[in-house]
Protein backbone atom coordinates (compact mmCIF):
# COMPACT_ATOMS: atom_id res chain seq x y z
CA UNK A 1 0.00 0.00 0.00
CA UNK A 2 2.36 2.65 1.31
CA UNK A 3 4.59 1.95 -2.26
CA UNK A 4 2.08 1.99 -4.42
CA UNK A 5 1.15 5.27 -2.51
CA UNK A 6 4.19 7.07 -2.44
CA UNK A 7 5.12 7.78 -6.34
CA UNK A 8 1.21 9.30 -6.50
CA UNK A 9 1.88 11.91 -3.95
CA UNK A 10 2.67 15.48 -5.13
CA UNK A 11 5.54 16.44 -3.24
CA UNK A 12 9.01 15.54 -3.94
CA UNK A 13 9.76 14.33 0.20
CA UNK A 14 7.31 12.55 2.34
CA UNK A 15 7.93 12.07 6.01
CA UNK A 16 6.36 9.87 8.68
CA UNK A 17 7.16 9.32 12.14
CA UNK A 18 6.18 5.53 13.51
CA UNK A 19 5.84 4.16 17.32
CA UNK A 20 6.28 0.89 16.22
CA UNK A 21 8.76 0.83 13.40
CA UNK A 22 10.82 -1.13 15.34
CA UNK A 23 9.07 -4.01 15.84
CA UNK A 24 7.17 -3.76 12.51
CA UNK A 25 9.20 -2.40 9.15
CA UNK A 26 6.30 -1.20 7.19
CA UNK A 27 7.06 2.26 5.80
CA UNK A 28 10.68 0.55 4.83
CA UNK A 29 8.46 -2.11 3.24
CA UNK A 30 6.96 0.43 1.29
CA UNK A 31 10.26 1.95 0.23
CA UNK A 32 10.95 4.47 2.72
CA UNK A 33 14.26 4.99 4.70
CA UNK A 34 14.47 4.19 8.12
CA UNK A 35 16.59 6.80 11.01
CA UNK A 36 16.22 5.46 14.25
CA UNK A 37 16.25 7.28 16.83
CA UNK A 38 18.92 7.40 20.23
CA UNK A 39 17.03 6.94 23.36
CA UNK A 40 17.34 10.30 25.10
CA UNK A 41 19.97 11.02 27.73
CA UNK A 42 16.95 11.47 30.45
CA UNK A 43 15.14 8.37 29.13
CA UNK A 44 18.30 6.10 29.58
CA UNK A 45 19.10 7.65 33.23
CA UNK A 46 14.88 7.21 34.12
CA UNK A 47 14.84 3.79 33.07
CA UNK A 48 18.36 3.06 34.86
CA UNK A 49 16.93 4.82 38.03
CA UNK A 50 13.34 2.67 38.18
CA UNK A 51 15.16 -0.51 37.39
CA UNK A 52 17.36 0.07 40.38
CA UNK A 53 15.26 0.54 42.37
CA UNK A 54 12.46 -2.58 41.46
CA UNK A 55 10.42 -1.12 38.89
CA UNK A 56 10.26 -2.80 35.58
CA UNK A 57 9.13 -2.47 32.55
CA UNK A 58 5.38 -3.96 33.66
CA UNK A 59 5.60 -1.85 36.14
CA UNK A 60 5.21 1.29 33.97
CA UNK A 61 2.53 0.24 31.75
CA UNK A 62 0.15 2.56 33.10
CA UNK A 63 0.32 6.11 35.56
CA UNK A 64 -2.02 3.59 38.32
CA UNK A 65 0.63 0.07 38.04
CA UNK A 66 3.62 2.73 38.38
CA UNK A 67 2.11 4.76 40.91
CA UNK A 68 1.43 1.52 43.25
CA UNK A 69 4.83 0.65 42.55
CA UNK A 70 6.47 3.72 43.38
CA UNK A 71 4.33 3.69 46.84
CA UNK A 72 5.36 0.20 47.37
CA UNK A 73 8.85 1.03 47.69
CA UNK A 74 10.64 2.00 51.05
CA UNK A 75 11.34 5.73 51.49
CA UNK A 76 14.86 6.25 49.91
CA UNK A 77 13.94 4.65 46.94
CA UNK A 78 10.83 6.11 46.04
CA UNK A 79 11.87 9.77 46.95
CA UNK A 80 14.70 8.46 44.09
CA UNK A 81 12.34 7.47 41.77
CA UNK A 82 10.27 10.58 42.58
CA UNK A 83 12.89 12.74 41.81
CA UNK A 84 14.69 11.20 38.82
CA UNK A 85 10.52 11.06 36.89
CA UNK A 86 10.49 14.91 37.81
CA UNK A 87 13.58 15.77 35.88
CA UNK A 88 12.53 13.37 32.94
CA UNK A 89 8.91 14.75 32.66
CA UNK A 90 10.73 18.33 32.55
CA UNK A 91 13.43 17.32 29.91
CA UNK A 92 10.24 15.60 27.56
CA UNK A 93 7.86 18.37 28.15
CA UNK A 94 10.54 21.00 27.46
CA UNK A 95 11.09 22.79 29.93
CA UNK A 96 14.72 24.63 31.55
CA UNK A 97 14.48 24.94 35.16
CA UNK A 98 11.86 23.75 37.53
CA UNK A 99 9.88 27.17 37.53
CA UNK A 100 9.13 26.52 33.91
CA UNK A 101 6.76 23.52 34.00
CA UNK A 102 5.70 21.71 36.98
CA UNK A 103 3.55 18.51 35.84
CA UNK A 104 1.51 17.13 38.77
CA UNK A 105 2.01 13.54 39.78
CA UNK A 106 -0.53 12.37 38.42
CA UNK A 107 0.73 13.87 34.94
CA UNK A 108 4.26 12.76 35.48
CA UNK A 109 3.23 9.10 36.06
CA UNK A 110 1.39 9.53 32.45
CA UNK A 111 4.23 10.80 30.76
CA UNK A 112 6.38 7.94 31.99
CA UNK A 113 3.52 5.16 31.25
CA UNK A 114 3.26 6.34 27.76
CA UNK A 115 6.22 7.93 26.36
CA UNK A 116 9.54 6.28 28.35
CA UNK A 117 9.60 3.17 26.53
CA UNK A 118 8.61 4.58 23.23
CA UNK A 119 10.93 4.39 20.57
CA UNK A 120 9.71 6.24 17.69
CA UNK A 121 11.09 5.87 14.33
CA UNK A 122 11.59 8.58 12.04
CA UNK A 123 10.71 7.88 8.21
CA UNK A 124 11.98 9.35 4.96
CA UNK A 125 11.00 8.93 0.99
CA UNK A 126 12.14 11.07 -1.67
CA UNK A 127 11.05 10.84 -5.35
CA UNK A 128 13.45 9.80 -7.88
CA UNK A 129 15.28 12.76 -9.37
CA UNK A 130 14.79 14.92 -6.40
CA UNK A 131 17.63 17.49 -5.62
Amino acid sequence: LVAETLPQVGTPYVEALAAMGRMHPFFERGGMTAYPQPPSRYGERLRACLEAVGIGRCDRRSAEALGRAIDALAAGPARLARREICRWARSYLGAKNHRTNRPDRRRMLELVARHLDSTPVYYLWRRENTP
